[in-house]
């Protein structure tokens, strides 16, 4: 049977064993509990940050989009006031005054009678095929005082040898100083040719200068001189 082995003394130096040291587990606590505090802290600093961007970009695109809508209000107004700001080239094309017609159009009509303007006038007129000659033959229709016909004969200029002869009767009335002659039938008529109305304004008591507008879209004015 065997035996127990016996309890030695401790070696010379060394003290004997025991338990552990009181307060080591409270130590710990305490350390882990520091460690969850600057965790929730850097977490909460990491929040506050991305908050900060969010805001701030937002706020950037807030501004963009303000100044996208200014930029295009802007943009809106200059093209609105460039469409305004003149006439379109069509219309520009139809009213190419003379520097005759501009001042005659100024000036105050004088009332006369038809008899004022019996006679032959040569001049030119300009329509789609440019600037022709043109020779209006105005007739004071008999115990009228203001009516009127006419034969109206154009062709080729001197700066547009390409048009066509032609002839056409007008007939129509001066009244309060405006000369107004109405297209009627054609004596010699070019292939795609239209017959054309003709307005004068009449600023002289004894003109020997017609200047005046031919009326339809693509033409516009005419300057004829009595002979």
């Amino acid at each position: 049977m065997s035996q127990p082995p016996p309890n030695f003394p401790p070696p010379p130096g060394f003290p004997p064993p025991g338990p552990p040291p009181q307060g080591s587990g409270s130590g710990s606590n305490r350390t882990l509990l520091w460690v969850s505090i600057v965790a929730v802290v850097a977490v909460l600093a990491v929040a506050a940050v991305l908050v900060a961007v969010l805001v701030t970009r937002g706020d950037d695109g807030d501004d963009d989009k303000d100044r996208d809508a200014r930029e295009d209000r802007s943009s809106t107004s200059t093209d609105a006031n460039s469409a305004s700001a003149g006439p379109t080239e069509a219309s520009s094309a139809m009213i190419e005054p003379t520097e005759a017609s501009s001042a005659t159009t100024s000036a105050a009509p004088v009332d006369i009678t038809n008899a004022e303007l019996d006679g032959q006038w040569y001049g030119r007129y300009r329509c789609a095929q440019g600037a022709s000659a043109g020779r209006l033959r105005i007739t004071a229709v008999e115990g009228s005082t203001s009516e009127l016909t006419a034969v109206f004969r154009f062709g080729a200029s001197t700066n547009n040898a390409g048009t066509p002869p032609g002839a056409y009767r007008l007939d129509g009335e001066v009244v309060d100083g405006i000369m107004t002659l109405r297209a009627g039938d054609w004596i010699e008529r070019p292939d795609g040719y239209i017959s054309v109305d003709m307005i004068a304004i009449i600023t002289d008591p004894a003109p020997d200068v017609l200047d005046g507008e031919v009326n339809y879209a693509g033409c516009s004015t005419f300057h004829f001189e009595r002979k």
